[in-house]
């Protein structure tokens, strides 16, 4: 089972009494200080929003104005 370092749930409806049902909106690459997004487009599909590899802000699509440093995700990243 894999366990996240953090999450954000933005549907309570997403969490019964096994866990989070559904695919997650991002996925975490700690080895290679690589994140992916994803969203949920008008057809039920999950389309890639973004790709972060770099020290900065990356954007929250679906909770907009919220932005997550790279420096809060992944350890020995440069000031």
């Amino acid at each position: 089972m894999v366990q996240p370092d953090f999450i954000v749930i933005i549907n309570p409806a997403n969490v019964d009494e096994a866990g989070i049902v559904g695919p997650p909106d991002w996925l975490v690459f700690p080895k290679e200080q690589l994140v992916w997004a994803y969203q949920l487009d008008e057809a039920g599909e999950y389309q890639p929003s973004g790709e972060y590899a770099g020290p900065g802000r990356m954007p929250v699509a679906t909770l907009p104005g919220l932005t997550i440093d790279w420096r809060e995700v992944f350890d020995d990243v440069p000031p």
